[in-house]
C-alpha cells in the first residue's frame, strides 16, 4: 500500500513540475510580447543613415529629385525630364516654415516649424496620387492630431524643451523620431505618445536599422536606443 501511494505521489510531482515549466514559459513569452522586445520583434527592413552635414533638404526618389523651395515655403519635384512640380497645392499659406524632408517608401514626410521652434509638424505626401495627410503635430498652430482629436496645451517644460531647430527626423517603424537640443525624441504615429529615448546627445551621425538606434553622445560615445 506505501508503495503504490509513494508512486502516486513521485507521478503527481512529476505532473506538477510539468505544468509549472510549462506555465513559466507562457508568461514569458507574453512578457516578450507585451514589451515589443523581443529578439522576434518584426521589424521592417528600413535603413536610416544622417550625417552632420545632412541639412535634408533635398531627397531622391525613383530617379526624381524632391527638394524644399525655401523662396516659396514649398516641396519641389523634378521629374527625368526636368518638369517641376509643387507638391504642396494649399490655398491659404501655412504659418509653418518647411525645414526637412525624409522619403519613406513611396511617401514624403516633410518636418515643419514656427518660428519659435516650440513644436514639429509632421505631415507626408504620396509620391504616386500627390495626397497629403496630417501625421503629427506639436506646434501652437496645431487645432487636430491624426485622428482629428484635439491636442492638450503644452506644459512649460514642452515649450522650453522644444525651443530649437529641430537637428534631424526620419519615420520608420510606425514612430517618427527626431533630434531638437540634446536630445532625442520619438512619437508614436498611431497614438500620437511621445516620449524622450536618448538625451546628452551630439550632432553626429546616426544610423538606425531594424528597430535599433545608434547615436553619439556629448562624450563622443556611440550609444544604443531600441530593442535589441
Amino acid at each position: 500500500m506505501c508503495y503504490l501511494f509513494s508512486k502516486w505521489r513521485i507521478k503527481k510531482i512529476h505532473i506538477y513540475k510539468k505544468m509549472m515549466r510549462i506555465i513559466t514559459l507562457c508568461f514569458i513569452a507574453s512578457t516578450l510580447f507585451a514589451t515589443g522586445c523581443s529578439k522576434s520583434t518584426n521589424h521592417r527592413e528600413v535603413r536610416v543613415s544622417i550625417s552632420k552635414e545632412d541639412t535634408q533638404e533635398k531627397a531622391i526618389w525613383n530617379g526624381k529629385t524632391i527638394e524644399i523651395d525655401e523662396d516659396n515655403n514649398n516641396i519641389i519635384y523634378t521629374d527625368e525630364s526636368g518638369k517641376k512640380e509643387n507638391l504642396i497645392r494649399d490655398v491659404f499659406p501655412s504659418k509653418l516654415t518647411i525645414q526637412k524632408i525624409f522619403i519613406y517608401g513611396n511617401e514624403c514626410y516633410y518636418l515643419s516649424e514656427n518660428d519659435e521652434s516650440n513644436g514639429i509638424c509632421v505631415r507626408k505626401i504620396n509620391l504616386k496620387n500627390f495626397d497629403n495627410t496630417l501625421v503629427y503635430d506639436s506646434t501652437d498652430e496645431n487645432i487636430e492630431n491624426y485622428f482629428g482629436m484635439i491636442q492638450k496645451q503644452k506644459q512649460y517644460e514642452e515649450y522650453f524643451n522644444d525651443a530649437e531647430d529641430t537637428k534631424w527626423f526620419f519615420v520608420a517603424d510606425g514612430y517618427i523620431y527626431w533630434k531638437k537640443k540634446y536630445y532625442i525624441a520619438q512619437v508614436d504615429i498611431k497614438s500620437g505618445k511621445k516620449k524622450i529615448i536618448a538625451e546628452g546627445v551630439s550632432d553626429d551621425k546616426i544610423t538606425y536599422t531594424k528597430g535599433i538606434l545608434r547615436y553619439v553622445d556629448a562624450d563622443g560615445n556611440t550609444k544604443i536606443s531600441g530593442c535589441r
